[in-house]
């Protein structure tokens, strides 16, 4: 079950009439309906690739700044709530 949540559904190959945008956007939609554990994970990989951004001092890109955005809004659970106030303290966004 999670190997299947956290597999992108949403992928150029199977989509290529839409945009990397809009991918994402429908992407973190489905995020948004997984189970709590998929969510959890889904959480920590997505912090640990902005801690690798700022580890390397390399400026985030905007997109990922606003998939990101979208992203917590959709899967924030009471179990990934820290790591995702983790996202936002590295992003400061609160």
């Amino acid at each position: 079950q999670l190997v299947d949540d956290l597999t992108n559904k949403y992928t150029k190959g199977v989509y290529p009439e839409l945009n990397r945008e809009d991918r994402k956007h429908l992407e973190n939609i489905r995020l948004g309906t997984v189970c709590d554990d998929s969510k959890l994970i889904k959480a920590a990989d997505r912090l640990d690739n902005i801690q690798s951004y700022v580890r390397d001092q390399v400026t985030i890109p905007n997109y990922v700044l606003i998939e990101t955005v979208q992203l917590i809004s959709l899967i924030k659970t009471e179990q990934n709530a820290p790591l995702l106030e983790e996202i936002q303290k590295s992003f400061s966004l609160k």
